[in-house]
């Protein structure tokens, strides 16, 4: 019997997934990056960057707009800019209207993709690279409806993550559900899924992957799932050849409605970041990412956006509230820090990364400067060089804190462990059966 028990403990613990605490310690002395490459133009009051893409060619695309007009009760400016490899605009669509916006924005080898809102119904359009409107689809599924996110798929598939719900009467939204839409390349819908968590939507040459607060999935082009894991509070995910990267902040955060509203961002001291295997979805490593002053007290981050480099590692640029600047982290797909770099001053919102296929990063912002009389808006994008962002890190610490399983919430045990449980096992049995015996011959007497 004990050895059974044993025999089953042993046969249900899959292969160990290392979970490690990696802290990295600031200073207020760090110095940001010059960036090799600066843009900017005035904002409107509340216009703000929500997608940003980068070209092979080194163009970069953003789209922005008031982040306040379910506040303003008008119109409001809305804009896609495209920005030269130089930093300056190269041209732009700018509009004003009561209920339309644009939220992302995703490019391929040869057109520009945008997804948004036109009265209350997701709106996906295609631009050429020389800004001309190729076709625009507005898709009414019967309710009122959000476009969010946008990414493409190697075959040409469009997908768009959004929301419905039933009423305009309500907001925040009554009984609102999550929604998928595959497109073709003509912006006629293939087809529609519903969810209960916002499906965030990132793609690969071949597959699909979404993450919800409950799971990650990984897709093939004809929607349904190949592989699924169940996980939690993962929100934010990027994707390589042969491995995903999914961010979690351990809160609720949804980037477009929290900003539409003019809310700040919650706070949080801690990231978890969980590397996966792209093609079976299993999960391979895990850290939990703290930011700390050399005494050890965790800062708080607000801010927060990813991209995976040319050699597979991610990047993850996080606002730290205290130090009221902008860091650039980078993990390889073990989940090991292998720099850190500090990359902003100043009062930036919702900055975007983008790393091209040479290692260089690209960001977009929208920054705030207050003066006495006024307060300046503007939508900024900038370039730092792959030589530039390559710091290795010299002041931190990783420690290995506990190693679990990936694919069940078991704890994995080493093999001193299993004996000692065994062990444990044994006397539990003894015990029970000294206590059956002697019950039985108390009877029997």
């Amino acid at each position: 019997m004990v050895v059974s028990v044993t025999m089953i403990i042993i046969l249900v613990s899959p292969v160990p997934t290392t979970r490690a605490v990696t802290e990295i310690v600031l200073d207020e002395d760090d110095v940001s990056l010059t960036p090799t490459v600066f843009g900017n133009r005035t904002a409107v009051d509340g216009e703000t960057i929500m997608g940003f893409t980068v070209t092979d060619d080194g163009n970069m695309y953003t789209v922005s707009y008031n982040r306040f007009f379910r506040l303003i009760h008008g119109p409001t400016q809305v804009s896609l800019i495209a920005w030269g490899r130089d930093g300056d605009v190269r041209w732009s669509h700018i509009t004003t209207h009561f209920d339309r916006i644009y939220c992302d924005v995703t490019s391929d080898q040869s057109s520009i993709y945008v997804v948004g809102t036109w009265n209350n119904d997701i709106l996906v359009e295609k631009f050429s690279f020389e800004g001309d409107l190729i076709w625009n689809s507005t898709i009414d599924l019967g309710q009122t409806e959000r476009g969010y996110e946008i990414c493409l798929m190697g075959d040409g598939t469009i997908i768009v993550g959004g929301s419905w719900w039933p009423s305009t009467q309500h907001y925040p939204p009554i009984n609102r559900e999550y929604i998928l839409l595959t497109l073709n390349q003509t912006g006629h819908t293939k087809g529609t899924y519903r969810f209960q968590e916002y499906p965030s939507p990132r793609c690969d040459s071949d597959h699909l992957f979404i993450t919800t607060g409950e799971y990650l999935q990984r897709w093939d082009s004809n929607g349904p799932s190949v592989h699924s894991f169940d996980f939690y509070d993962g929100r934010l995910g990027c994707v390589s050849d042969n491995v995903v990267y999914t961010i979690s902040s351990r809160h609720f955060i949804e980037r477009y409605e929290r900003c539409s509203l003019g809310h700040s961002i919650e706070c949080s001291t801690e990231v978890e970041v969980t590397t996966w295997s792209s093609d079976a979805v299993e999960e391979l490593r895990s850290t939990n990412l703290t930011l700390c002053d050399t005494v050890q007290h965790p800062f708080n981050y607000s801010g927060i956006d990813t991209a995976v480099d040319h050699e597979g590692a991610v990047r993850i640029l996080i606002q730290v509230n205290e130090m009221e600047s902008w860091y650039l982290i980078g993990l390889n797909q073990n989940a090991e820090l292998i720099s850190f770099i500090k990359l902003l001053d100043g009062e930036w919102f919702n900055a975007l990364i983008e790393i091209d296929d040479s290692g260089n990063a690209y960001i977009a912002a929208t920054s705030y400067t207050q003066s006495f009389v006024s307060m300046t808006h503007e939508l900024t994008v900038m370039k730092f060089d792959a030589e530039q962002i390559l710091s290795t890190p010299t002041t931190t610490t990783t420690s290995t804190t506990a190693t679990t399983t990936g694919t069940t919430g078991f704890t994995e045990l080493t093999y001193s462990q299993m004996i000692a449980v065994a062990f444990i096992a044994v006397v539990i049995i003894d015990l029970f059966l000294i206590v059956l015996l002697k019950q039985r011959w108390s009877n029997r007497a």
